[in-house]
Formats: structure tokens, C-alpha cells, sequence
């Protein structure tokens, strides 16, 4: 696993380290995690709220 120091040079994780980081308790994981899904989820909390219905994947 990759250190906890801040990663800004390193290569993006992958979405493997990134499940174990957050498995692990990685806070570092977590950052780049809301880093990258952070914008979809508030786009489409909205569009939830108002529908009212379940969200199918």
C-alpha cells in the first residue's frame, strides 16, 4: 500500500488501492475519493430529491 503522505506527484491510485485505502481507514483515499465523485453526487442529489422515486442502476 501506498504511504499516507500527500500524493500530489505519485500516479492517480487505481480504484483497487483506493477500496483497500478506504477499507483501511486511509484518509488519503477518502480525499481523492471525494476529490473524483464529489461533483456527480451533488449534480444528482437534486434531481433525487425532487423525483422522489428510486434511483435504478
Amino acid at each position: 500500500m501506498r504511504s499516507k503522505e500527500p500524493f500530489s506527484n505519485e500516479q492517480p491510485l487505481t480504484d483497487e488501492e483506493l477500496a483497500r485505502g478506504l477499507a483501511d481507514g486511509d484518509e488519503a483515499c477518502l480525499a481523492a475519493v471525494h476529490r473524483g465523485w464529489s461533483a456527480l453526487v451533488h449534480t444528482l442529489a437534486p434531481l433525487r430529491k425532487r423525483s422522489r422515486r428510486p434511483i435504478r442502476a
